[in-house]
């Protein structure tokens, strides 16, 4: 990832917790080139993610990358393209010049693939884990229209997950409310892996599954949507305290987990 690996201990927790068996950080880029293309502190996209398919073995892998030039601030810089987009805020205007490039990247990482042999066979995923943090006025300014505060809320958490391999999925949209929670459970079912440990649903799955927001406890459901603690509801809901139970026993769990250090 482009960041240094002392953030958030990724530099251990990723070998010692996750169990990856080696860990590149800007420091690891910064050791083989010291002139390292930089978007403000951070390593460009597009170099990060030639490297990244340069680090890629050619057995069996499983490889997790982290980008990070469309994260915050969005501050214009002249490695980016300004675009400056008619009727956007001027936050709103420099975020989408952020996202483009990171576009821009992506596509060069799915050509670096192809040209290693690696894309056929390979599963692909992209997914964004936490919010643009743009403003309302931002994101109205983007869409076009008046956001009432739930739209606004639901908008602003939907972040992208993108699963790829043209030989195993048919391009489609799936609309069903799903978390980053959810993904572990549903690609080690995906290549028969035990899942002895697990929160979330199965994506691949009819199975109902639902949300909430560790920032501020949203809690979103297909049909409808909870502000908890208030419970105001947005939505249809004949069972609220059955949700709300579950939802509860979960975050208690979750949180003795993190307290008590369960798995270390």
């Amino acid at each position: 990832h482009g960041n240094y690996g002392e953030f958030y201990n990724r530099n251990t927790e990723h070998i010692n917790t996750l169990g990856f068996e080696h860990h590149y950080d800007l420091k690891h880029f910064e050791s083989l080139d010291s002139n390292v293309p930089l978007i403000h502190s951070y390593l460009d996209d597009k170099y990060f993610f030639e490297r990244f398919v340069d680090l890629m073995p050619n057995d069996k892998f499983f490889a997790y990358g982290i980008s990070v030039t469309s994260h915050s601030p969005y501050v214009p810089t002249q490695e980016i393209h300004q675009h400056n987009f008619k009727g956007l805020t001027r936050l709103a205007s420099s975020y989408l010049d952020f996202c483009h490039y990171t576009d821009q990247a992506i596509g060069i990482f799915i050509d670096s693939l192809e040209k290693a042999n690696l894309l056929d066979d390979s599963i692909v995923v992209f997914f964004g884990d936490h919010t643009s943090s743009l403003f309302k006025p931002d994101l109205e300014s983007i869409m076009k229209t008046n956001l009432t505060e739930v739209d606004f809320r639901l908008t602003l958490q939907s972040v992208p997950l993108i699963i790829y391999n043209e030989h195993l999925f048919t391009p489609k949209i799936n609309n069903k409310v799903t978390g980053t929670v959810d993904l572990y459970r549903s690609f080690a079912n995906l290549f028969g892996l035990e899942t002895k440990y697990h929160f979330g649903n199965d994506i691949f799955t009819d199975e109902p599954g639902y949300i909430y927001s560790p920032r501020n406890l949203d809690l979103i459901f297909n049909d409808f949507t909870c502000f908890y603690p208030s419970n105001d509801v947005f939505g249809k809901v004949n069972n609220l305290e059955y949700f709300l139970n579950i939802f509860e026993q979960y975050k208690y769990t979750n949180d003795l987990i993190l307290k008590s250090r369960y798995f270390r």
